[in-house]
């Protein structure tokens, strides 16, 4: 105590509180003032501080001071910097600034104009100034002397509204008009003009532009330079450049890819915008492009662009000829890419920040959440993906054994809680995810909870409810839980109303005295029982506001009580309480202790609520719930009291591993964790109500590898099923087919006979129809499950790792005794864009036997699966697939089987005639049929052949695909959605022989992206698109241009698959 600095204000709060004898000889030498300034709230600074009365000088050191010492501070308001930016006269925006140290917080305001419309004279905004708190803050807090902004071009804080955004950024850049030609001609130079336009970094490559008008976007690399020349009428020319000379121009919204150095040194400091527009070179209504000796202009003569029905023009030796919107926008992109021109990313304009705004409040919110999973899911994606076993040919009880060996932390598999009934005396049941959803009680959860019974297994449910026993009570009644089966029901609703109403049961669970003893409370409340919670402890407690309140009850984030009339809130609103709060140092008792929504939906939980006080500054917590171990004492007490002798062995069951699994263990208790609760995302598999389902061995192994000790169970199991169930892993998508490796080279040209070249770039990578569309569709996202048949060689072993690590399901994947796998090597000519490949197949197929044992064994299940895709290989076991798909689906229509025909073979016409969509090269239909041209070989192919498939698409390279459906194949063809979606290729529409038809155009490769590394596999990753858009409810026309996509994302890398940067999160459809 003899070495401690207490700094107060003038209202005896303690501000800082300092331990000389803890901090390093360099931080004792810091100044006093700064050392309390930087435990301010942003926003307020120091204007005095006094020891022993007297005034201490700013220079002070904590060394300099006799300790101990107390010293009062006082503080005052810290003025943000303001700068309003500039626009042809008009003043859009006003940006205030309050910076320390790293910290750098922006307020964006509108003009009122943009924000209040309707509103034509200031004696009206005056009114609304006088009774609107927010912007009645911001006047009270500036004089009126200081209300006419410097710099502002005449503008004055009363002209701006309510903020659009206000958040902390890591840079700002200021943009400034420096004298040069373009301002010495406008007169628009000088210090009075800086922040005419700003820029705001939010995080890497992530900047929002504030000028004439506010929206966001993302660079390529870090920007170093931003400019804001004004020219004439006002109008500034802003423009950036990062790290690697690309110059990013904010009126046009483009971004140049270099200025020459000699252009620089011609055109001067405003040379990007004077290099796009010298000679007219650019216009957004006009541009030209050249053929040789010609030159072909294309513009926009009567209306501009966004504007209704506009008519573009081309014009050749004065000749004009109106083109499509569609010609004009592609042929401007081509006239881009040739000089260098690229649009900017941006990701949100500014005609509606309210997206904005709650995207920042979401941020907020989902801290809590972030903090509590982030390093959960590193160690999820860093955990070691389970070998694949040799060989699958086993009974389903087998086969599953098999999958779970060697389970990681002693971990057990069990088929059901059948198994466990005769090693434990008692059991906790968790409640949301377990036994029900809020909405049904799962059958399964029912039948083992009257098994139980009848073994005279008591069980007690434990639950994190924020809501008394009496309302869950009557809802599991709701649902058909009846209070029969079980011996009773603890929530931590319950429990916390408990402890406030005083009950003598509540003194066993060590109750902070400042909890106990509380008079006064504020609660956070869920918006819909509160009136009636609180009614039970009112008469000894009382309601209070966050000024007063001596206590915090979080039991929801959607009400506030307080004394006053309930107000419904969001969590937003609940800063200002919490900060008065905090201040005050009030404690806080949290009625549910999750953060997280146990069906996974992302909703405010009192738990985060609790995170964002503690954030805030207010003290630590007083959890009432899992996993803290009161709530176990109290489960234990009630077993005793119902008969459950003091030795009994009890087990617990749960979905969470950070409140079941957690608490339990910490407690002593063994536990069974279930995969279809809060962690089914994870594991891959539905969420109840969805029929049980085990997760793939290597989704398994890699959760529970992520898992620390104390959140590993005891035992893992699917449901809270009674005995072993035959149940296959849930597969969106079963595909059967080849599966082979690739030796991949590319070369600078195919070699002539008897030549030595040597390789730019060689690749071992995996390969095979069917395997290179199950591997596109699981990075896309869609659940996938390949039967296949490889040798028992290293290099089968290898395959099947490998479409394992990037997440296909290999369970149905046979080996073949003794054989080689099927190899191929691919010459990749680099001059020409061509490949040449050379097979080595495998002298095994899988047979109609070897499906007969896969579908015996359910390796397949048919009751899940939304589509089954053949790729024309292992002929007689794709032919017993579609079959037994037939015979199961029977009207239901699913599910769905489609075919890639790459080329004519042994066994397709079977398959031709049993599949409902098919997929094939633009050589195959002539090749089979006999016809010539593409439209009518399709056209003959469904009339002849694939008489049961209602569409038939083949790809045509960088020509894209064609599409021919039969009429009500699809409710619509979605190509208006797809215009709406602003994608840059065009779907025609139209109609031949009776069939619809959709001509789509390949992909555009970025003018920053370099050109095609190999071909091979485009057309496997194609469908793949085209199936993962079309299963997820997407028209043809919107899956056509999503495969299209992902088609041009596999051509960046060398091999038939994506490549280990593709990012599924940037499909922009």
């Amino acid at each position: 105590m003899s070495d401690r600095v207490t700094v107060r204000s003038a209202t005896g709060d303690v501000l800082v509180e300092l331990k000389l004898h803890d901090l390093e000889p360099t931080a004792r030498s810091r100044r006093l003032w700064q050392e309390v300034e930087n435990h301010l709230p942003l926003g307020r600074s120091v204007s005095s501080l006094r020891f022993k009365g007297e005034l201490l000088p700013s220079a002070i050191r904590l060394c300099d001071l006799d300790v101990p010492a107390v010293v009062v501070a006082r503080t005052k308001v810290q003025r943000p910097l303001r700068y309003v930016t500039l626009w042809n006269g008009l003043t859009p925006f006003l940006v205030e600034l309050l910076c320390r140290r790293k910290t750098r917080r922006v307020t964006v305001l509108p003009h009122w104009q943009k924000e209040c419309e309707g509103h034509e004279r200031e004696e009206d905004w005056e009114d609304e100034d006088a009774t609107d708190p927010q912007k009645r803050r911001r006047l009270d807090s500036d004089s009126e002397e200081e209300r006419d902004l410097s710099g502002g071009y005449g503008a004055r804080l009363r002209d701006f509204g309510t903020p659009v955004l206000d958040i902390e950024v890591e840079d700002v850049f200021i943009g400034r008009s420096e004298l040069e030609d373009l301002t010495w001609r406008s007169l628009g130079f000088g210090p009075q003009l800086d922040g005419n336009a700003m820029l705001l970094k939010r995080r890497e490559k992530e900047y929002i532009f504030v000028g004439k008008d506010m929206f966001g976007f993302r660079t390529m690399s870090d920007i170093v330079k931003f400019a804001s020349p004004v020219g004439l009428s006002s109008v500034p020319y802003t423009f950036a450049v990062d790290e690697h000379g690309r110059h990013y121009l904010f009126l046009e919204k483009v971004i140049l890819d270099s200025v020459p150095e000699s252009e620089k040194e011609r055109l001067g400091p405003s040379q990007p915008y004077c290099h796009l527009y010298e000679d007219s070179k650019y216009d957004k209504c006009k541009f030209q492009l050249r053929y040789g000796r010609f030159a072909i202009t294309y513009r926009l003569p009567s209306m501009m662009p966004h504007q209704h029905n506009p008519k573009y023009q081309k014009i050749v030796n004065g000749k004009v000829e109106v083109i499509s919107r569609d010609s004009f926008e592609r042929l401007l992109r081509k006239w881009f890419k040739a000089h260098g021109i690229s649009h900017m990313q941006c990701w949100k304009e500014v005609t509606d920040w309210e997206e904005i705004r709650r995207r920042e409040r979401q941020h907020m919110e989902d801290a809590a959440k972030v903090a509590q999973v982030k390093d959960f899911l590193e160690r999820l994606a860093a955990a070691p993906l389970l070998r694949m076993a040799a060989g699958r040919q086993v009974s389903e009880t087998k086969r599953r054994r098999t999958e779970t060996q060697g389970l990681p932390n002693d971990i057990r598999w069990i088929g059901g809680l059948g198994e466990l009934a005769n090693s434990y005396d008692a059991f906790i049941f968790d409640l949301w995810g377990v036994v029900h959803n809020g909405k049904v009680a799962f059958p399964w959860a029912l039948e083992t909870l009257t098994k139980l019974k009848e073994l005279r297994k008591p069980v007690l449910f434990l639950s994190n409810s924020s809501r008394r026993r009496e309302t869950n009570s009557a809802a599991l009644q709701r649902l058909g839980v009846g209070s029969e089966l079980y011996v009773d029901l603890i929530t931590s609703g319950e429990v916390s109303w408990q402890i406030l109403a005083g009950s003598p049961e509540a003194d066993a669970l060590k109750v902070p005295p400042e909890v106990r003893d509380s008079k006064r409370i504020l609660t956070f409340g869920n918006g819909e029982d509160d009136t009636k919670y609180l009614q039970g402890f009112l008469p000894q407690r009382a309601l209070a506001a966050a000024e007063e309140a001596d206590l915090l009850l979080a039991r929801g984030c959607f009400a506030l009580c307080d004394g006053t009339e309930e107000r419904s809130c969001e969590m937003k609103d609940f800063d200002a309480p919490l900060k008065v709060a905090a201040a005050r140092q009030v404690p806080m008792l949290v009625a549910n202790p999750d953060v997280v929504r146990p069906d996974g939906v992302a909703s405010p939980m009192p738990g985060r609520l609790a995170r964002r006080y503690k954030e805030l500054g207010g003290p630590d917590a007083f959890f009432v719930g899992k996993p803290y171990p009161a709530v176990f004492d109290l489960a234990v007490q009630r077993l005793q009291e119902a008969g459950v002798p003091a030795d009994a062995r009890i087990c617990m069951v749960g979905d969470s591993a950070w409140h079941d699994v957690r608490g339990a263990r910490s407690y002593g208790l063994d536990v069974v964790l279930l995969c279809s609760g809060v962690h089914s995302q994870a594991l891959g598999i539905d969420q109840a109500p969805a029929e049980p389902r085990c997760p793939s061995s290597e989704r398994l192994q890699g959760f529970l590898g992520a898992l620390t000790a104390e959140e590993s169970p005891t035992y893992i199991t699917p449901a809270l099923t009674w005995e072993t169930q035959k149940v296959a892993t849930a597969s969106e998508v079963v595909l059967c087919g080849l599966a082979c490796m690739d030796l991949a080279q590319q070369l600078e040209a195919f070699p002539e006979t008897d030549a030595k070249v040597r390789a730019l770039q060689t690749a071992w990578c995996g390969g095979g129809n069917a395997a290179n569309t199950a591997a596109a569709l699981a990075r896309l996202g869609s659940r996938a499950r390949l039967l296949t048949k490889v040798g028992d060689d290293a290099l089968g072993s290898s395959i099947l790792e490998g479409l394992a690590g990037q997440g296909v399901d290999t369970s149905g994947a046979l080996r073949a005794e003794g054989r080689s796998s099927t190899f191929s090597t691919v010459l990749v000519d680099k001059s020409s864009g061509t490949r040449t490949c050379v097979n080595s197949p495998m002298e095994e197929d899988m047979s109609k036997a070897d499906m007969a044992r896969l579908l015996a064994d359910e390796v397949v299940s048919f009751r899940d699966t939304k589509l089954i895709h053949l790729d024309g290989r292992h002929p007689e076991a794709a032919l017993a697939l579609a079959d037994a798909a037939l015979k199961d689906r029977g009207d239901s229509g699913r599910p769905f089987i489609t075919l890639d025909a790459e080329r004519p073979r042994e066994g397709l016409e079977a398959l031709l005639q049993r599949c409902d969509g098919l997929f094939c090269s633009a050589r195959f239909p002539s090749a089979w049929t006999g016809k010539a041209g593409l439209p009518s070989a399709l056209a003959s192919l469904l009339k002849d052949t694939a008489t049961n498939a209602g569409f038939a698409l083949a790809t045509r390279g960088e020509r894209g695909a064609l599409l021919l459906a039969r009429p009500g194949a699809f409710k619509s063809s979605g190509n208006e959605e797809l215009k709406s979606l602003g994608a840059p290729v065009v779907c025609c529409a139209g109609s031949f022989e009776g069939f619809l038809t959709l001509a789509c155009d390949a992909w555009p490769l970025a003018a920053d992206e370099a050109p095609p590394a190999d071909t091979t596999g485009a057309g496997d990753v194609y469908i793949a698109g085209f199936l993962h858009a079309w299963i997820n409810g997407r028209p043809p026309a919107v899956a056509m241009a999503t495969g299209a996509w992902v088609a041009t994302q596999k051509l960046k890398t060398l091999g038939a698959r994506l490549g280990k940067d593709f990012d599924a999160s940037k499909l922009p459809l």
